[in-house]
């Protein structure tokens, strides 16, 4: 891969965040935000090695705060 294909491919991805975080805002409205921004308290950590494609709410139904999984 040539640097500007490398280039590139790292836009695309970069992009590809940017459109998916500005979907997860816009689907949340600003108390959703408000309230996390009092803190997190989860109930428990989840440490494990899993694939990273796959999405954290694949494995429960949990709120967002309530489980943190780190890898």
């Amino acid at each position: 891969m040539g640097t500007g294909d490398y280039q590139s491919s790292v836009a695309a991805f970069i992009n590809h965040l940017n459109v998916d975080n500005a979907e997860f805002i816009a689907a949340h409205n600003s108390a959703y935000f408000a309230e996390l921004s009092k803190g997190q308290h989860p109930k428990a950590t989840v440490v494990t090695c899993s694939d990273s494609r796959v999405q954290t709410n694949e494995f429960d139904k949990a709120p967002v705060d309530e489980l943190f999984y780190g890898a």
